[in-house]
């Protein structure tokens, strides 16, 4: 195979790729960030203090901010097993209502771009 054969084919194969990943950008995103918040939250959420909060309200926002970010992966993932998985660490059951946790979810999103600049140690 020459060599712009090959580049052809990694082009598209990274198109799609990047296509796949925008279609649902905040969805892609917060799949990244929750687990990078919740190791970030056991390894140095303490030692991160942000700001004027105590230890405990800066676990308890960071716990806020994973909740949101799972809950956007939760509501539209395709995968039935993540989606039971996340349910479950959710702790969301069939009679939640919606509009009470895309609330949720919206004010854990806010508190991220709050603190955004504190989430290093």
């Amino acid at each position: 195979m020459d060599k712009l054969t090959i580049n052809k084919k990694q082009t598209k194969l990274k198109y799609e790729q990047d296509f796949n990943l925008m279609w649902s950008l905040d969805v892609s995103l917060s799949a990244i960030i929750y687990p990078l918040l919740e190791r970030f939250r056991d390894q140095a959420g303490p030692l991160s203090l942000c700001g004027a909060l105590s230890e405990k309200q800066w676990i308890n926002t960071l716990n806020k901010m994973i909740w949101s970010h799972k809950y956007i992966v939760y509501d539209m993932t395709d995968d039935k097993e993540l989606r039971e998985k996340l349910k479950s660490e959710l702790n969301i059951n069939n009679d939640s209502d919606f509009l009470v946790l895309e609330d949720k979810a919206n004010k854990g999103i806010k508190l991220f771009a709050k603190y955004y600049r504190g989430l290093w140690y």
